[in-house]
């Protein structure tokens, strides 16, 4: 899998391109939160919310593929 900040896409391994436009990246926490694999802990007034970042772009990845709509996709061609 490849992150670009640049172009704001994912190229998972099923070399597609995800396009990243941040409109269900709530959907996306809230969905993560529901693995059990964000730990909070207090810090001054606020809440932290920790978590291993690979765990939460591979989940991000994967729902991104099950659940935005095909024209969000697109198929790239691999490197020979």
């Amino acid at each position: 899998m490849v992150v670009s900040q640049i172009s704001n896409t994912i190229t998972s391994s099923k070399d597609k391109t995800l396009a990243v436009d941040g409109e269900d990246f709530s959907a996306i926490g809230e969905a993560f939160e529901q693995t059990g694999a964000v730990c909070h802990a207090p810090l001054g007034n606020g809440m932290l919310s920790m978590m291993r970042q690979r765990t939460l772009v591979d989940f991000a990845v994967k729902w991104i593929e099950e659940n935005r709509k095909c024209q969000d996709t697109v198929d790239i061609v691999a490197d020979a």
